[in-house]
């Protein structure tokens, strides 16, 4: 039994083994510390929530629509019981939704960022002015096409998507040549969208009325004020035959995104100003629709605007930096092993054991800093406190000053090299690839002698012979 023990500690392709295997064994503390990334990045998300809630969140801004319903006879034929036929009208009444035909959004938004705990989070309060015309050949189209139009019940709908955002509303109409001043309640209907409604009778002879010299005097115009709060993205809707918005913000790393990008924008460090110019052309929605025709869905698809984007993001970088660990640990194993056989330091497993402790060790450390110092300095931080431990407990390991700061050393370039690789997302498999290649080139070279199916002993001397 014994010298099959002594034979299993000397054959290097048993160690070999030994080492994959603890390598595989150092999955388990990498596991734990992702799953405490994703954990602390869940509190992050609910820390957002938290506020958006209080404060408010995504907002979308839209320009006003036009809802008009209109009654509609259905005609029914019934047998009754003694033969005769007997006609049965029913009246249903329907929606008709008439989007503005020039739509005009000035929005200024001005930003802050809000704590809770350690978590910060960007809010804004923004100010818009909208001016939106209703065209009076609309009307008369609708006038004509359907029948028994309730004129008198129509009502006029801002959409929002988060109402407890809403600082202040103050809106004017102006319909034949007369101002209306508009009173707004919660809509809550379901459909397409939400948001608030006002009563908007518009008289029949208006639109039937032929007298009119000037259609541009006798189109429907409204203009309000907005003050909106919300968090994250601020997004708009081209809700008018032409839609134009011009935007201007304090902050200084917009994500344009969405279904159209803006057709100017400037970028400097005391924030951004941007434009859209969008046509009914670009949009899949038509300009008028009844009942449910277009879902909300459809709207979705022509949102567009401007995320508070913030550069750095921790979490993702803790994310991405911990797939290179088992690379990183497999580098250093295969360098402590290379020194086992190369200059006859035979070591415990469990000293691989403790060095892939530490090793995991890093990505803790660098998650823990991170919260509080950011990701540059954090990362700096585990790096000299990994490499120096690694240095030292190799300097006792090899007994040699000369190995351990090689080991020290190359734990430092290492990690600088994953740095690079986590904060250039274009150039990051390129740069690996090379890398890797080689670091491969020199290990196959460094143990192009070694008879692996020879004892340790043997195989260096076997090696020194040649």
């Amino acid at each position: 039994m014994a010298p099959i023990i002594q034979f299993l500690k000397n054959n290097s392709t048993f160690k070999l083994m030994s080492i994959i295997f603890l390598v595989m064994i150092m999955l388990i503390p990498l596991n734990m510390v992702e799953d405490l990334i994703y954990e602390r990045t869940s509190m992050r998300q609910q820390a957002e929530d938290n506020i958006a809630q209080s404060w408010g969140a995504d907002q979308i801004i839209t320009g006003p629509v036009l809802k008009i319903p209109y009654k509609k006879t259905r005609v029914e034929k019934k047998i009754l019981s003694n033969g005769e036929e007997k006609e049965i009208i029913h009246y249903e009444i329907h929606s008709i939704f008439l989007l503005s035909d020039q739509l005009a959004i000035k929005t200024q938004m001005e930003t802050e960022i809000r704590y809770l705990g350690i978590y910060d989070v960007p809010v804004y309060l923004s100010h818009s002015n909208i001016q939106a015309g209703f065209k009076f050949e609309d009307l008369k189209r609708i006038n004509k096409r359907y029948s028994n139009v309730l004129w008198q019940q129509a009502a006029l709908i801002i959409p929002f998507s988060d109402v407890r955002g809403i600082r202040e509303l103050s809106a004017n109409a102006t319909i034949n040549g007369k101002k209306r001043l508009l009173n707004f309640t919660s809509y809550n209907k379901g459909g397409a969208f939400n948001g608030v409604v006002a009563d908007f009778p518009i008289p029949p002879a208006y639109v039937s009325s032929r007298l009119a010299v000037s259609l541009k005097a006798e189109n429907i115009a409204v203009d309000y004020k907005l003050a909106l709060a919300g968090s994250h993205s601020i997004m708009f809707r081209p809700f008018g035959r032409k839609t134009d918005v011009k935007m201007t913000s304090d902050w200084s790393s917009p994500s344009f995104n969405g279904r159209f990008l803006p057709s100017k924008r400037v970028i400097s460090e005391s924030g951004f100003s941007a434009s859209w110019h969008i046509l009914e052309l670009n949009r899949k929605f038509p300009q008028l629709w009844i009942d449910q025709t277009v879902n909300k869905y459809t709207l979705e698809q022509a949102t567009f605007g401007v995320k508070l984007y913030q550069p750095v993001n921790l979490y993702q970088q803790n994310k991405r930096s911990i797939k290179y660990a088992v690379l990183f640990i497999a580098l250093t194993f295969m360098t402590f092993f290379l020194f086992e056989i190369l200059y006859k330091h035979r070591l415990h497993p469990m000293h691989y054991f403790f060095t892939g402790g530490a090793l995991s060790m890093f990505y803790l450390l660098l998650l823990a800093f991170s919260e509080h110092t950011g990701f540059g300095i954090a990362y700096l931080i585990a790096t000299i406190s990994v490499s120096t431990l690694m240095g030292g407990y190799s300097i006792s390991l090899f007994k040699s000053r000369k190995r351990g700061y090689l080991v020290g050393g190359m734990s430092f370039v290492l990690y600088g090299f994953f740095y690079m690789l986590i904060q250039s997302e274009e150039n990051a498999l390129l740069l690996g690839s090379i890398v890797f290649f080689s670091v491969l080139s020199i290990i196959m070279y460094s143990t192009r002698n070694i008879n692996w199916s020879l004892s340790e002993e043997q195989g260096t001397a076997a090696g020194m012979q040649r």
